[in-house]
């Protein structure tokens, strides 16, 4: 069996084994792949806890990663006891880190904010049909960047984690900027978690200025050596921060970078 040929046969039964739980079964999960196979936009609707949850195709590494792997459960122990805890999600995609963080506290205040126009639809999508149950959500369209420019991306058609700044990219969104956010959306408020996964706009968003993070109790950030300057970032964040921890999964593709103030969680 060459290459090619067995890394699609993995990505067919991980995709299977992927949607099982959250469609009742290996039967209706396995129809859905064969069904939209070559169709990557076909959107479908599935519960995950009290939550529903639109997502396509073309979502699913992310539905595995967060869902299934759980990349970001290990912030649950330092949320579930919160009142009200605030959260950014910078760097939305559909709304899947908002769920998790929602299925551990309920009462969790969470912003997101997503760059993708077309990932964006589902994310507005998933707040209204959840409106009821997560009325502290709000979301917001825009790309976190070093100023308010109009800013073009990348999207890749197959994998829609991968929505890259591209100065020959297709899609056109606005900038935002780390201080315009906060003042905007939290002012003094604590920050429980920040969690900032922009797909190599890091070192942009991060060392144009020097920012503020005293109010940052827990950020946990992506790193992508591949787009950015992460040394650069590195040494902004230990500037910041008197705690950086890398949370590595070896079921997952890239490190997380814990930071925080004082003693480790």
């Amino acid at each position: 069996m060459n290459s090619a040929l067995s890394t699609r046969i993995t990505s067919f039964k991980d995709n299977v084994i992927t949607l099982a739980p959250l469609m009742n079964g290996y039967v209706p999960s396995l129809r859905y792949i064969l069904s939209t196979m070559g169709q990557s936009n076909i959107e479908q609707t599935v519960q995950h806890k009290d939550l529903k949850l639109t997502f396509r195709r073309r979502d699913l590494t992310a539905v595995r990663e967060i869902l299934q792997a759980g990349e970001y459960d290990f912030l649950a122990d330092i949320i579930k006891d919160k009142k009200e805890p605030f959260i950014y999600d910078l760097g939305a995609h559909i709304g899947l880190f908002a769920f998790r963080m929602l299925a551990v506290n309920p009462t969790a205040k969470i912003f997101s904010l997503e760059a993708s126009p077309a990932t964006y639809e589902i994310l507005e999508k998933n707040l209204a049909a959840n409106k009821t149950a997560c009325p502290n959500w709000v979301i917001k369209n825009g790309a976190a960047w070093k100023n308010n420019d109009h800013i073009k991306f990348a999207a890749s058609v197959e994998n829609t984690m991968s929505h890259r700044v591209d100065k020959n990219g297709e899609v056109n969104v606005p900038g935002i900027t780390y201080k315009e956010i906060i003042t905007q959306h939290s002012a003094q408020m604590p920050i429980c978690v920040m969690k900032i996964d922009i797909e190599g706009a890091e070192e942009a968003f991060l060392c144009g200025a020097d920012l503020d993070f005293s109010n940052v109790e827990n950020l946990i950030i992506e790193l992508h050596p591949d787009h950015c300057d992460t040394t650069k970032v590195r040494a902004v964040l230990e500037k910041h921060f008197t705690i950086i921890t890398e949370k590595h999964d070896p079921k997952l593709s890239k490190p997380l970078l814990l930071c925080q103030h004082g003693a480790a969680a």
